[in-house]
């Protein structure tokens, strides 16, 4: 059984443009917040890393002598490794923020796009649901006068 893509879009008050237009517009709120959440990943990973370069270093002055020292090596030598991995993973990130921003901004151009050009899409679907509901309303009128006539 084929399903026809015009049988179900404009659904049952003609809301599919509607649903579409504005799943299209959420889409920029959408890709902003993502992007916020990246960059606040971004400063966590960083902050954390040059926490752990810090910490690295207190390690490191305690390696020259004491009963501990064999484990600040190994401290400062993991915390220095961890430290790398969060630098690496903030430059991804920087990265990643990079590309959403700029999917963000082809989707606004796009968006304006698709706004001037599917005006009158707007107003055939909003002429159409006017219609629709004037309609209704006849049909309710008609329904009514009858009955009063029948009494």
């Amino acid at each position: 059984m084929a399903v026809d893509f015009c049988d179900y879009f404009w659904g049952e008050e003609h809301n599919g443009w509607n649903v579409l237009y504005q799943n299209m517009k959420q889409g920029q709120t959408a890709s902003k917040e993502l992007a916020e959440f990246f960059k606040e990943r971004w400063s966590i990973d960083e902050t954390y890393s040059k926490s752990l370069v810090k910490l690295a270093n207190k390690a490191s002055t305690n390696t020259e002598k004491g009963t501990y020292a064999p484990i600040f090596v190994v401290l400062r030598q993991s915390s220095e490794k961890l430290s790398n991995i969060h630098s690496h993973t903030v430059q991804r990130v920087q990265d990643l923020v990079k590309e959403v921003v700029k999917y963000s901004d082809d989707l606004h151009k796009k968006h304006k796009g698709v706004k001037d050009e599917e005006s009158q899409t707007e107003e055939i679907v909003k002429t159409i649901q006017t219609t629709g509901g004037l309609a209704q309303k006849a049909r309710e009128t008609y329904s009514q006068r009858c009955q009063v006539s029948k009494v």
